[in-house]
């Protein structure tokens, strides 16, 4: 495919203009993609050079890489000993840093400053709900809920597991399969009422920490 300008391939990408071709160019990350011959010497861009990966492909590629790597943009953390502060890098550095970044993403990526800010009062009111149910109990914290479900399976666990040693002779004593089936029933039903009652019983304690 013949080589296009940088603002017909921005529109093929589909970037709202060619700002973000133009920053990768200076950056040196568009070589294998340049080729001579615009208008008025200006260069061209190839969209699918053989050999290589298309435009689309690699510049999806970079930014997909600048995306993942916020920090990627940072200066280096001093060395032990430098007499720079030791509690975390400088905010100033981090601020440039996520400001290339956002610099570095296309211009459909960046949401708008509204939607910036209705995004923010979203999850600060999600925040606010879940510690409001938290506080009534009506939320419980998903350790104390993997305990209590670990507590409960180990408890059915335990009480199949020494179903056959409990019944084993008397079922070998049976002949009546009906009477084998009574017994089997009967120690099953056992161990389920069992974990019912554990159910209620946490049921319970939840009601009494609600009051």
């Amino acid at each position: 495919m013949a080589a296009v300008s940088f603002s017909a391939a921005a529109a093929h990408l589909g970037h709202r203009s060619r700002s973000t071709l133009y920053r990768l160019k200076d950056a040196g990350l568009l070589g294998d993609h340049l080729r001579p011959g615009g208008k008025g010497g200006a260069q061209l861009l190839e969209l699918q050079p053989e050999g290589l990966p298309t435009l689309r492909d690699w510049v999806r590629g970079i930014l997909r890489e600048q995306t993942n790597s916020p920090t990627a943009n940072l200066p280096p953390a001093p060395a032990a000993g430098s007499g720079a502060a030791a509690e975390g890098p400088d905010p100033a550095a981090v601020a440039q840093g996520l400001a290339q970044l956002v610099a570095g993403l296309p211009e459909d990526a960046i949401p708008a400053l509204n939607v910036s800010k209705e995004r923010k009062e979203h999850y600060l009111a999600e925040l606010a709900r879940l510690e409001a149910l938290q506080r009534r109990g009506e939320l419980l914290p998903a350790t104390e809920v993997r305990h209590e479900a670990m507590a409960t399976a180990r408890m059915v666990r335990d009480q199949l597991l020494a179903m056959p040693h409990r019944i084993a002779s008397q079922l070998a004593a049976e002949m009546d399969a009906r009477a084998c089936h009574r017994l089997l029933d009967s120690e099953i039903n056992q161990a389920l009422l069992g974990l019912c009652r554990q159910l209620e019983g946490l049921e319970q304690q939840g009601a009494a920490a609600d009051g």
